[in-house]
């Protein structure tokens, strides 16, 4: 059997076959395949529309997320400059700094932070430590301790005193 025979009959012919076959079949036949195709068609185009549309938002949510992770690496890079440039609390430098003056580099990195904290320094010194360590104030004394008779000790604190002193507790004779 050749293979035009085989196609035959399984039912397959070729498209020029199909076409004459689609032409003189007349209107019902036609009308089915092409409700067939158009439906198909419709529910592919639906299914395109959802991948879509999860593309869209996968694509959103993959950019606010290295948006955030970009943000807290600033943040964080931002706390450290105002830490080397002596900063009271690096956390209250970051209300003065405006992150859009923020210059990156070629590999992401920013290179200006110096800079940035350096001018919230000139405008807003009280937020960083004086350059002078020297105290001002004096600490308060050393508290001494009390003399106390030892009448008025517990038994755990008289022995505690004892043998701070070296003395055996066992050779003191007790009233």
């Amino acid at each position: 059997m050749s293979e035009e025979e085989q196609k035959k009959d399984a039912g397959l012919t070729s498209v020029p076959d199909l076409a004459a076959k689609l032409a003189t079949n007349a209107d019902a036949e036609t009308k089915a395949f092409l409700a067939a195709v158009l439906k198909a068609s419709e529910a592919q185009a639906a299914e395109l529309a959802a991948v879509r549309k999860s593309l869209e938002t996968s694509e959103a949510e993959r950019k606010g997320a290295e948006t955030e992770a970009r943000d807290k690496m600033l943040r964080a890079d931002l706390r450290t400059a105002a830490k080397e440039a002596g900063a009271v609390n690096a956390g209250d430098i970051l209300a003065f700094v405006d992150v859009a003056e923020v210059t990156l580099g070629a590999d992401g990195a920013p290179t200006n932070l110096a800079d940035l904290v350096k001018n919230v320094k000139e405008a807003k010194p009280y937020l960083f430590s004086a350059a002078n360590t020297s105290a001002t104030h004096m600490p308060p004394p050393a508290k001494t301790a009390e003399a106390r008779h030892a009448s008025e000790l517990k038994p755990a604190e008289y022995n505690a005193r004892l043998r701070e002193l070296g003395v055996d507790a066992n050779k003191i004779r007790r009233r």
